[in-house]
């Protein structure tokens, strides 16, 4: 099971997602884990919605690094390998 936010999630939404969550990034998708927008830190969102009541997940969106699967099978043979 994957965990991830809904860009159009409520902040008691958010709450329960993030307190349903051991992670400390979560990608944040819009409607779809298929459609990733970018990803968040918890503590951020957390912070906002301590501040304000609400957060806005656009405005704390960043990057989501993707590492395409032919050069993550390479590196984990290189790696075994090295071992």
């Amino acid at each position: 099971e994957l965990d991830w936010i809904d860009i159009g999630e409520s902040a008691e939404e958010l709450r329960a997602t993030i307190a349903a969550s051991p992670h400390s990034t979560l990608p944040v998708a819009d409607g779809s884990p298929d459609r990733v927008l970018g990803i968040v830190k918890v503590r951020d969102v957390l912070a906002a919605l301590l501040d304000t009541g609400q957060a806005d997940l656009q405005a704390l969106l960043r990057k989501a690094e993707v590492v395409p699967d032919r050069l993550d099978a390479a590196l984990s043979a290189a790696l075994d390998g090295a071992l």
